[in-house]
């Protein structure tokens, strides 16, 4: 949680020297909080609205939309540990298709339901040559790497690694596949 919902009673005030747009809470602003969280951004009638970035104090950095002090919209978070996520938030929480990477370089495609995984989605080893099926979050069995971009392709999102390109290509005919090559020549002088 950002802090944001009910934290400008908590709030250690404005940054004077920040170039307010709108006065005091209206505009783009700068909040610091007695715990050492700082958010920088679009604020309105004291509360975050629109975009900004959002540090807390233990190190996890959010960066997005906001709608009446809540997380909202397309963002991308960075938390301490090394994780972190692309994608959608509604009501302060995780909603819609995201990009989940971990510390180790894994890297997952998945679906959220107000903050929490749910349904099929994939995960990727760090180097790419990996894949596994994800349920609700829970990492299953290996699958081709094909399939994993399929799933990828159905939630929203491109995967992480390109598939192979036998896989990714499909069926070819005889000129697919000179046509490609004639147009990566283009301009070559043997």
């Amino acid at each position: 949680s950002p802090g944001a919902s009910g934290a400008a009673a908590a709030t250690v005030g404005f940054d004077p020297s920040y170039p307010y747009t709108g006065g005091p809470g209206a505009g783009r602003g700068k909040f610091t909080w007695a715990d050492g969280d700082v958010y920088e951004g679009e604020c309105n009638d004291g509360k975050l609205e629109g975009r900004g970035k959002y540090t807390h104090a233990n190190g996890d950095v959010y960066e997005g939309g906001y709608k009446d002090g809540e997380r909202e919209g397309r963002a991308e978070v960075t938390f301490a540990n090394g994780n972190a996520y692309e994608g959608e938030f509604k009501d302060d929480k995780k909603e819609g298709s995201g990009k989940y990477t971990w510390a180790d370089g894994e890297q997952d495609i998945k679906l959220f339901r107000a903050g929490n995984p749910v349904g099929e989605g994939a995960r990727w080893s760090a180097d790419g040559q990996t894949a596994w099926r994800l349920q609700d979050g829970k990492k299953g069995g290996e699958i081709s790497l094909a399939a994993a971009a399929a799933i990828a392709q159905r939630i929203g999102l491109r995967p992480p690694f390109a598939p192979p390109s036998d896989a990714a290509a499909g069926p070819s005919s005889p000129s697919s596949g000179a046509s490609g090559a004639a147009a990566a020549m283009v301009g070559f002088d043997p």
